[in-house]
């Protein structure tokens, strides 16, 4: 008689390799992704703030025209609003006719008023030198002498306020001095001539 023992084994738990874990697991989300409809966005939640941002304008004015509406994308550069500009037209246009007046001014200044007054006045002690040249024939050595000092100082004048009127405008046409100056050196020169006038000697 033989005897069979029977021997309990408890039961093994089944095995399975990192391999097979992670092709299931690949499997599960695949069905998982693969199964849900692609709407092409990305959703999720949140909260997201938006900064405030002041507009203003360089100049005042009343609004003509608006050209967005609260909530539309701006980019930068772009008019928000049109003011009228009807009074800064004419502020323009006023601007204008004093620049065109200053051009008017510099090119009679540049091109020739000036060297007639320069002319003018030499013509002056001109005549002022025949004048004392005919005193010299008919009148006392001490009125001659005299004659010869203001009209000495009267071309002393001249010379100097032409020099200088004339270096002023050199300076001018170069941008280094204002035209004030050149002005004044104009008047300064002018004067001459009535200095000149006041005395027939000279």
């Amino acid at each position: 008689m033989s005897c069979v023992s029977s021997i309990n084994h408890p039961p093994q738990p089944l095995k399975i390799s990192f391999a097979s874990q992670s092709f299931v697991l690949g499997i599960v989300l695949l069905f998982f992704f693969g199964c849900q409809r692609d709407t092409g966005h990305l959703v999720v939640s949140g909260r997201v703030e938006v900064d405030d941002v002041h507009v203003g304008s360089k100049i005042g004015g009343r609004i003509w025209k608006v050209h967005y509406e609260e909530g539309d994308d701006v980019k930068a550069g772009e008019a928000i609003v049109t003011l009228e500009d009807r009074e800064l037209v004419a502020q323009l246009n006023q601007a204008k006719a004093g620049r065109d007046q200053a051009r008017a001014n510099l090119d009679l200044l540049l091109v020739g008023t000036r060297a007639e007054d320069i002319a003018r006045a030499e013509a002056v002690v001109e005549a002022r030198s025949a004048e004392l040249a005919l005193r010299r024939k008919g009148f006392r050595d001490e009125e001659v002498r005299e004659a010869e000092a203001q009209l000495a100082s009267a071309r002393s004048d001249l010379e100097y306020a032409s020099t200088e009127y004339k270096r002023t405008l050199a300076l001018f046409q170069k941008g280094a001095t204002e035209r004030r100056d050149l002005d004044n050196k104009r008047t300064c020169l002018k004067l001459r001539e009535p200095r000149l006038r006041s005395h027939p000697s000279g």
